[in-house]
């Protein structure tokens, strides 16, 4: 029984000192995604990766403006002497379309997501119609034209009861429309 333990013991020392492999360094290096336009169809596709959920989703518009560098985007494609450049801007909810002219302003954009959260305003325009309904899911539409949103569109769909019914909410400079689709 002793050796049994000493040798159990012996097994456990000598397998814990093989697992201790010492690895190698390993080197990373960053090469940034080539903002190169794609020659067959005239435009950039960036797709977005969020530090934080619904980061991009929230203000798209902001988040180009903060992360996306159109100057460095113009130097890398002037040899190919567009007026203005498409770039789109995708994630898994949805993807912004935008237009650049060749000195890097926004000329306008549009926008399409799915299940965004809806403003208070929109949500107590719905209620104020729909006492009882709940909403399903939406999609949201916005077009602009520089870096402001002229027109915002919601198309939602509501359970109302045993009902289901689907809202179209235009949202711009003279207010809030509700239609029924």
């Amino acid at each position: 029984m002793k050796n049994l333990l000493f040798g159990l013991l012996l097994m456990c020392f000598v397998g814990v000192g093989h697992s201790q492999i010492v690895l190698d360094e390993t080197r990373l290096e960053y090469k940034p995604v080539s903002l190169k336009m794609d020659p067959v169809n005239h435009e950039l596709v960036v797709k977005v990766k969020e530090k934080a959920y619904g980061e991009f989703q929230k203000d798209p518009l902001a988040f180009v403006k903060n992360h996306f560098n159109v100057q460095q985007f113009i130097r890398d494609n002037e040899k190919l002497g567009y007026d203005s450049y498409e770039i789109v801007f995708k994630n898994r909810a949805g993807q912004l379309f935008t237009t650049f002219d060749n000195k890097g302003e926004l000329i306008g954009s549009r926008q399409r997501f799915k299940n965004v959260p809806i403003p208070d305003d929109t949500k107590l325009a719905i209620l104020e119609k729909y006492r009882d309904a709940k909403i399903l899911s939406n999609r949201y539409a916005a077009y602009s034209k520089s870096w402001n949103i002229e027109k915002e569109v919601y198309k939602v769909k509501l359970q109302d009861g045993d009902k289901v019914r689907r809202l179209k909410i235009q949202r711009d400079a003279q207010g809030i429309t509700l239609a029924g689709l």
